[in-house]
Order: structure tokens, then C-alpha cells, then sequence
């Protein structure tokens, strides 16, 4: 590039170059652009020059640089077709100006070549599965044409995946089902379309030699028999066809085993209430129903006891039984286990029946004038035999004697029995205690009181001494029982015999509440009076006679 001016003239430029050109301003009114262009930089570039000399207006130029580029191809000299399925393939092409691309050669039948999208594609006919010789020629002008020679093989339809459903099976309960798919539509002989399997692992699962996929078809499906396995396993299963294979992983686990054992109560009264047992497997149940049947056992068959087997429904996790209590004398943890390749375990309580309360009406008697009526009552409704609900009765003491034992009718939760009281000369506690076979007990106390005198009268309370007596009435708090010792009642004139005297005691007859007795007067000076007192078990009560002159 060359400009005149004075004074000395600067050259500049400015858009973008080429890689491997560049500008330089010479200093004495000229500049050269040189450089050889890089690789792949063919194309136009828009320059401007411009040239100044720090005064009026600069000189300005629009100028294009044209870099030309050789032609060549820049992709892959192979591709792979499959009989079946669309396939596609572009071919890379470089220089400038554009390069034209053609093809030479034969193609398969499906196949075509496009050469203004440079694109192979196209789906490969039945039949044409094999390797074609291809010419690609690309051409501009500038230096040699770039030729390559280019090899597409078109294959039979391969596998492209193998699925297995489910992918975890327990062993020999159940099996899996094996989907080989193939790359493209199966095409040719019945031999053409067979996929060849395998197991690497047989112990745990085994597949057939092959599997036909039919004509047209993409998959077919194919069983994995699983086999029963110590623990868990895997098995790679694996698909061939016409040189491609694939391959899943199937995990064999152990046959379907207890995994738990729970009770909807740990807690149960012997004979009285059963609880519901559910066995839960690690996996759902399959196989024949002696592979679903779990084994069940007790520790204590006479306190809890289970069926020999509970059988899990096929596809089901759990099943249910009975545990059936028994009644106990005391209180037993029976260990039901259940075993099914494997084994849990849960341990249910049997209590015993026991009395609960014991109740006396009345809590209060006079001894030997009355009784009370004592009833047990239990923890629950008895059962068992007659033995085990049979409460032991006892007092401590004899005022109040009870039997040696009452018997709960089956379902009840109650008796009654009798606490006969006995005369006593004071006031006696009796603890009765009732206890069942497990020695477990509950008392209650029966207050047992003496005879005592609650009164005594006197008709008429006043009288003309000597002349005329007055007959004395002693009442008991309850009807007199007893020796006739336990039954008489001590008399005196404590204060004054020398106005009225009374016989030294009155027996009150069995039975009777009151007994009389005669207060004889004495011929007095003044009027007086006597304070006649009777006394029975250190219980005295007393009435004042007056007895005239």
C-alpha cells in the first residue's frame, strides 16, 4: 500500500485479519499486508487503511483481502448402517471459495447421498447387510481436489439393551423375566434373528441357550430361573446377536425368610384371653405352600400355645395365628418363635388369676350373736379347673372362723362365703385372707365385739322402803350367746345396800336381748337412794332407785 502527503505519512488498518497476515506501516509513505494464512482461514476480510499526516482530512480505504483455501475432508473415512434402521452420517468438508462434494460408488438399497447437505443417510434394505466402497471427491478450484476413500458397513440388526424384571428375585421362589431389544427391526433367517444368552453365574440363575426374536419385531422376552442361594447373590445375564452383546445384573436374594414376629398383646390372663400373633417375611412369600409354611413353637406349651405352622399366602409378607393362654398359677413368659428360613421371636406374659379385693358386710359383728358374708373377688372371670379357681380362705384368730376355701364359679368373678363369728369378752380384730394358688392374697378385718350391757331400767324408779321392790331390766347390745358364764350379768347396789339390794348376778336366756331382776327395798329413816349397776364383758350400766320412809 503506497500515499502521498506531507509530512511524513502514517498508515494504519484496522479490521481483522486473517491468522498468520499482518499490516506493517513502512514509515516513508507505503505499508505492506503479508503473511501466509493459517490453516482453515479461508474467506473474505473486510480492511480499511487509512492514511494521516496529522493535518486536513485522512485518506481512507476500503479495501478486501481474499484468502483461497484448498479443499479437504475433514471427517471419518467409516460409517455403520443397520439393516432396518435409519441410519446418517455428514461428511466434514473445508476451503474457499465453498467446495462442491460428490459421491462414487455403489450404495446400499434405502441409502442415498445428498451432496448439498454433504449427508449419507437412509434406512438399509433387507438384505444389504455387508461393506460398500465409497469415493468422496470435494473440489473448488484452488490447488488439488481432496479424495477419500470411505468404507460404510452396513450390519445386521444387534442387541442394543437388556432389561430383566424384576432385577431382585428371591431365589428358587421366584423368577425374573429377561427383555432383549435390538438396535433395528430383526430381519433375515430364523438363525439371522437368534440372540444367544448366558449366565455367569448358573448357581443362581440360569437363562435358555436362546431367544428368537421374530421377524419385524425389536425384542423378545426370555425367563431367568433363579436358584436358591445361601446368600445373596448376583448373575449377570448376557445377550449376543450377529457380534453385539449386553448385559443385565440380576440379584438373587435368599428364599423369602422370618424377617419379625409381634404380638397385639404382650400381656394376657391364662385362660381367660388369647393374643394375635402376625409373622412378617423379608420378602412377599412364593413357591409351593410347604416353601410358604412357617414352623411355630412355644417355650411353655402349658401356659401358651400355638399352631405347628401358619402358611403366608403366596405374594402376601405376613400371616396371622392365635396364640391360645392356658390357665397358670403363676405368672409364665412363653417364647413363641416362628422359623421360616430364619427365625424372630416375641415373648407373651401369662398372668395368673388372683383376688383383687376381699369385702366383709357387715365389717362389724357381735361375736357369735351375728355373722358377715366375705366375698372374693378376682382379677378377672375364672377359668380353669375347679382347683385353679378355688380361693384358700384363713382368719388369724378364732373369734371369727371362715371355711378353707370357696370355689369361683367359671366366668365369675366373684364368691361369697360366710365369717362366723364366735363370743368374745372384748373387742377382737380378725383378719381374714383370701389366697389363690400362686400365693398371691388380699385380707380385709371383721371387728368382732363382746356382749355388753347397753341399759339398765328400773319399774318404778321410786319406792316406800320395805314395803315395796322394783324390778330391774338389763338389755345386751345383741341377743345373749354362749356358756350361761358368757351369758350373766353382774349386780350390785354399789352406793347404798341399806336401802335396796339385788341378787349378785341375772343370766340372760340364749337368745334374748334382756333379763330382769328384783331391786328389794329396805325400811329406810329418810329418803335415799341406790344406784343399781350391771356389768357384763367390763361393760356397766346403771339406774338410780329412791326409796322412801
Amino acid at each position: 500500500m503506497t500515499a502521498t502527503g506531507s509530512p511524513a505519512i502514517l498508515l494504519t488498518a484496522s479490521g481483522a485479519l486473517p491468522n498468520g497476515v499482518t499490516f506493517a506501516n513502512n514509515g516513508n509513505g507505503t505499508g505492506t499486508l503479508s503473511g501466509a494464512p493459517a490453516s482453515g482461514t479461508g474467506g473474505t476480510y473486510s480492511i480499511q487503511f487509512t492514511a494521516s499526516v496529522g493535518m486536513g482530512q485522512n485518506a481512507v480505504q476500503n479495501f478486501t483481502l481474499t484468502v483461497l483455501q484448498a479443499p479437504t475432508i475433514t471427517s471419518a473415512a467409516s460409517t455403520t448402517f443397520t439393516v432396518g434402521a435409519l441410519g446418517s452420517f455428514t461428511v466434514g468438508i473445508t476451503g474457499f471459495p465453498a467446495p462442491t462434494l460428490s459421491e462414487t460408488g455403489p450404495l446400499p438399497s434405502g441409502v442415498t447421498f445428498n451432496a448439498a447437505t454433504h449427508a449419507l443417510s437412509g434406512t438399509p434394505a433387507t438384505g444389504t447387510s455387508g461393506t460398500y466402497n465409497l469415493v468422496f471427491t470435494v473440489s473448488n478450484g484452488v490447488g488439488s481436489n481432496a479424495v477419500q476413500n470411505f468404507l460404510l458397513t452396513v450390519k445386521l440388526p444387534t442387541v442394543a439393551t437388556v432389561t430383566l424384571n424384576p432385577a431382585s428375585v428371591p431365589g428358587g421362589a421366584a423368577n425374573s423375566i429377561g427383555t432383549v431389544t435390538l438396535n433395528a427391526p430383526a430381519v433375515g433367517t430364523a438363525a439371522q434373528r437368534t440372540v444367544t444368552l448366558s449366565s455367569n453365574n448358573t448357581a443362581a440363575a440360569t437363562v435358555p441357550a436362546t431367544v428368537t426374536v421374530a421377524a419385524g419385531a425389536t425384542s423378545a422376552n426370555f425367563t431367568v430361573t433363579s436358584q436358591t442361594v445361601p446368600a445373596v447373590s448376583t448373575a449377570n445375564i448376557s445377550a449376543t446377536l450377529n457380534g453385539g452383546t449386553q448385559s443385565a445384573v440380576l440379584t438373587v436374594t435368599p428364599r423369602a425368610g422370618v424377617a419379625s414376629l409381634t404380638l397385639n398383646s404382650t400381656t394376657v390372663l391364662g385362660g381367660a384371653a388369647n393374643a394375635v400373633a402376625t409373622v412378617t417375611l423379608n420378602a412377599p412369600a412364593a413357591g409351593t405352600a410347604a416353601q410358604r409354611a412357617v414352623t411355630l413353637s412355644s417355650s411353655a406349651t402349658s401356659a401358651a400355645s400355638v399352631p405347628a405352622s401358619v402358611t403366608v399366602a403366596a405374594g402376601a409378607t405376613t400371616a396371622t395365628f392365635t396364640v391360645t393362654s392356658h390357665a397358670v398359677s403363676d405368672v409364665i413368659n412363653a417364647v413363641i418363635t416362628a422359623t421360616l428360613n430364619g427365625s424372630a421371636t416375641a415373648t407373651l406374659t401369662v398372668n395368673p388369676l388372683f383376688v383383687t379385693r376381699v369385702t366383709l358386710n357387715p365389717d362389724s359383728v357381735p361375736g357369735g350373736a351375728a355373722n358377715s358374708i366375705g366375698t372374693v373377688t378376682l382379677n378377672a372371670p375364672a377359668v380353669g379347673t375347679a382347683a385353679q379357681r378355688t380361693v384358700a380362705l384363713s382368719s388369724d384368730t378364732a373369734a371369727a372362723t371362715v371355711p378353707a376355701s370357696v370355689t369361683v364359679a367359671a366366668g365369675s368373678t366373684t364368691a361369697t362365703f360366710t365369717v362366723t363369728s364366735h363370743p368374745v369378752s372384748a373387742v377382737t380384730y380378725a383378719v381374714i385372707t383370701a389366697t389363690t394358688l400362686n400365693g398371691l392374697t388380699a385380707n380385709s378385718t371383721l371387728a368382732v365385739n363382746p356382749l355388753v350391757v347397753t341399759s339398765v331400767t328400773l319399774n318404778p324408779t321410786t319406792v316406800p322402803g320395805g314395803a315395796a321392790n322394783s324390778i330391774g331390766t338389763v338389755t345386751l347390745n345383741a341377743p345373749a350367746v354362749g356358756t350361761a358364764a358368757q351369758r350373766t350379768v353382774t349386780l350390785s347396789s354399789s352406793s347404798n345396800t341399806a336401802a335396796a339390794t339385788v341378787p349378785a348376778t341375772v343370766t340372760v336366756a340364749a337368745g334374748a336381748t334382756s333379763a330382769n331382776f328384783t331391786v328389794t327395798s329396805q325400811t329406810v329413816a329418810a329418803v335415799s337412794t341406790a344406784n343399781i349397776s350391771a356389768t357384763l364383758n367390763g361393760g356397766t350400766q346403771s339406774a338410780v332407785l329412791t326409796v322412801t320412809p
